[in-house]
Parts: structure tokens; sequence; C-alpha cells
């Protein structure tokens, strides 16, 4: 059944402030921010009502995918999940239910939390981490979990031993990351969220290839062209990205591996 939602009985004075406000940020910047403005202060545009239900449609999915993984717990299992966790993990996943890969995280997390060989590993914190991670960050993460240490590069010019950096933190020559700017984003925010780590006093033993293909990227090759006509050369620092031990227990509690298979280059 369906309760109609009475709308807001708002002043004159207060109606005609929010009409010229998002009059003025459909005409500027598009419906978007209208559209989350009526649907927090009463109204809905058609492509809000779309949105609303999107993600009536996605909360389905999450309800499914959350039991399922809570069904394949075995019995013997089963605990009584933490409260804090699971209040905030399901406040913070109102946020994201909407991108698969972080809806599946959080059913991993939550379902988790009841199963006693996992629940020690779940940290109040994870939540947190899930929300401000992006699809990318959600699939880069995923990548680097199968690797006990990656080889790491930063992109440097220099002229008469002086460098500047050029890009950060590049580990991958790969698609869907060979976007290198973006991808050094993402593995910033990796690091700052404290589930990789960078280190570039060593390099990673046994994976010259790597190395290979990050010297001889079309990234690097096309910074030597921008180069050749000026004062400054390019070059490479190697070192290496490894998941701290915060990073370890995320992956092992937040990738389940039936909805968020590992990958391997």
């Amino acid at each position: 059944m369906t309760i109609p939602i009475k709308p807001l009985d708002l002043s004159d004075s207060a109606n005609d402030t929010v009409k010229n406000l998002t009059h003025e940020l459909s005409s500027n910047i598009g419906t978007t921010l209208a559209d989350c403005w009526f649907l927090v202060f009463g109204g809905l545009s058609q492509k809000a009502e779309r949105k609303r239900l999107q993600y009536a449609h996605d909360l389905e999915r999450f309800e499914y995918e959350l039991a399922q993984n809570i069904c394949d717990i075995p019995k013997s299992n089963i605990i009584e999940p933490d409260f804090q966790i699971v209040t905030q993990s399901l406040d913070a996943s109102k946020y994201c239910i909407s991108v698969p890969e972080l809806r599946h995280m959080f059913s991993s997390l939550i379902a988790n939390a009841m199963n006693k060989d996992f629940s020690d590993y779940v940290s109040p914190i994870f939540p947190n981490i899930l929300r401000q991670m992006s699809s990318y960050d959600a699939t880069l993460f995923n990548l680097i979990r199968n690797f006990s240490c990656r080889p790491l590069v930063t992109y440097l010019k220099y002229r008469e031993n002086r460098y500047s950096t050029v890009l950060e933190h590049v580990t991958f020559v790969q698609e869907p990351f060979m976007d290198f700017e973006l991808q050094s984003l993402s593995m910033s925010s990796l690091n700052l969220l404290g589930l990789i780590d960078f280190t570039y006093d060593k390099t990673a033993t046994g994976l010259t290839d790597s190395y290979y293909d990050l010297e001889n990227s079309p990234y690097f090759q096309n910074l030597k062209k921008e180069l050749a006509n000026t004062s400054y050369h390019a070059d490479v620092q190697k070192g290496v990205c490894s998941l701290t031990p915060l990073g370890k227990a995320f992956a092992k509690v937040c990738l389940d591996e039936k909805n968020f298979p590992p990958l391997f280059s």
C-alpha cells in the first residue's frame, strides 16, 4: 500500500525561495541538485521519481544479497553481530547501494560481522572507509589485494640533478586503469584510507616485467616526447605497493569472492 505524502506547507516567501533556488540551479548546472532538494524537502520531479524507483530496486537487491550471504554462513558460525558495526554499516550503505561494487562489499561486511570466523577482523571504521570509496577505488583495491607487493613507480622530470614529480603512484598498465592520472588519484585515496602503503626504498623482486611495462607505458613515452625539446629529462622512481594490516583485514571481510571475484594481471 502506498501512503500518500502530504506536501510541506511552506510560506509564500519560503516557496518563492525554493522556486528561485531550484530554477537557478536547473538553468545553471542541471537538475540534479534541485532534485535532491525536493527529495529532502518535499515534491518530486520526474527525474527524481525515477531515481527513487531505481533506489528502491537497488535496496531490494541489497536486501537479497545480504540475505544470501547470511544464508551461506554455517549455522554453527552465526553469532550476534556487533550493534555498532551493523548500524553504522546500514547507515553508510544508504549512500552507496546504487554502486554494485560497494553494495556487494557492504553486504559482505554485515554478513561477516555475524560470522564467528570473520568477526574478529571486522573493524568499526570499515563502514566509514567504504562510504568514502568509489567504484573505481573498489575495483583497483580488489586487484591489488591479490599481490603480496606490487611494482610501483612515480614519474619524474629533472634537470641539473633537480627532480620534480609529474605523476605519483602508478602500478598497473592494463584496462581499466590506463588513465594514469585517475589511477594515481585512486591510489592516493586508498593510501589515505589506510588500506595500502607505498615504499620507494626497495623494489619488488621477481617482477621486473611489470617495471618494464611501467617504464614503457604510453604515458611515460608521451612524457619523454613532451620534454624532448626542453631542458628537462624524464625519469622513473621505482618502489613497491602493499596492503597494510588494516587493508588485509578489510579485504578479508569486505571482498566476498562470490560477488567480487579476485582479479589477476
